[in-house]
């Protein structure tokens, strides 16, 4: 799943042929996605075989930023095939942005629990489940993020900075 100007793309991993998607997801531009890990099971709203995802885009150009939860799952399309068929579950509200989203790619991330976006120096966290922003974390040096990713197995976050280092934090109790 991959974000293609104002909706995302679903591509097939082994051939990266293209299986569908939606262009109508944002009324400007969708800027990133990241998949919720089976975790989060309990939001799903239907299909026990779906897939939750999340996508990060602008609403207007130049205005407010949106993350929003959505639903995948497969239908059998007009020819006969699988289709994707993505549904919105809910919506996490951003406050206006000053730079367009675009020029902060990589930034979306979730653990099942939360949902995290970076956008310059600051870090949105989400939970999934109630919608409420829970922190707005400020980087500490006041270095604007440029990537993001979490450890598959340990409870660990990754984050690129732009001064070209790798910063790696736990959750839990205040360590880095």
């Amino acid at each position: 799943c991959v974000a293609f100007g104002c909706g995302v793309r679903i591509l097939d991993p082994a051939s990266l042929a293209d299986l569908g998607g939606s262009q109508e997801l944002y009324q400007h531009r969708c800027t990133d996605t990241a998949f919720v890990p089976a975790t989060a099971s309990s939001l799903l709203k239907s299909a026990t075989d779906a897939v939750l995802f999340l996508t990060c885009g602008d609403d207007s150009k130049g205005g407010n930023a949106i993350v929003k939860l959505h639903q995948l799952r497969w239908q059998p399309g007009p020819d006969g095939k699988p289709a994707p068929a993505l549904e919105e579950l809910r919506r996490y509200e951003m406050l206006a942005t000053v730079t367009p989203l675009s020029e902060h790619p990589a930034c979306l991330v979730s653990n099942g629990r939360y949902a995290m976006r970076a956008v310059n120096t600051q870090l949105y966290v989400w939970n999934l489940d109630t919608q409420q922003l829970t922190a707005i974390v400020q980087h500490e040096n006041g270095c604007a993020f440029t990537s993001m990713l979490l450890h598959p197995a340990q409870r660990l976050l990754f984050m690129g900075a732009l001064t070209g280092q790798i910063e790696c934090y736990r959750s839990g109790p205040a360590q880095q």
